[in-house]
């Protein structure tokens, strides 16, 4: 009976054990996930808010009107759009280091974008643009009532 004992108790023991170690495992907390929110989109859709080197005015029609033709090769003249809803319009003169800036406020309904600021005298406008291009890289905006569009690139 010893003997059969002596045998039993250490498989037994090892049986306990091992059944232990089971329930520890299926108890512990398993390791956070280091992007706990992954971006189920991984291409988001495109957004005005970002900020748009000015590259150039072509028509309607896509025909080229001017280009961007700026003494200062490093920098553009941008417009600039926060999540805030203000916006920011910044010219370089031809010193390249003066600016004239504007800023203001925009709203974006549908495919319209109103921009509402103070011009150089202080006095209040506001101008709808109609958005007929939008994409991660690129914007064109339609300028109302005018017949031209504003071509911009994400700076």
């Amino acid at each position: 009976m010893k003997r059969v004992l002596f045998i039993l108790l250490p498989v037994l023991f090892l049986t306990v054990s091992i059944q232990s170690c089971a329930e520890y495992a299926d108890s512990e907390t398993p390791i956070p996930n280091p992007n706990p929110n992954p971006n189920p989109n991984p291409n988001p859709s495109p957004t005005v808010v970002a900020k748009w080197k000015k590259i150039g005015i072509t028509d309607t029609q896509g025909i080229d009107i001017a280009y961007h033709d700026h003494e200062c090769a490093t920098i553009y003249d941008y417009m600039e759009l926060f999540y805030n809803g203000t916006a920011k319009d910044v010219s370089y003169l031809t010193d390249c280091v003066t600016t004239e800036e504007d800023t203001g406020t925009y709203t974006v309904s549908g495919n319209t974008l109103t921009m509402t600021a103070n011009d150089p005298d202080g006095n209040l406008i506001s101008g709808d643009m109609t958005i007929l291009e939008l994409t991660n890289n690129e914007l064109r905006l339609k300028v109302e009532p005018l017949d031209f569009v504003i071509v911009f690139e994400k700076y």
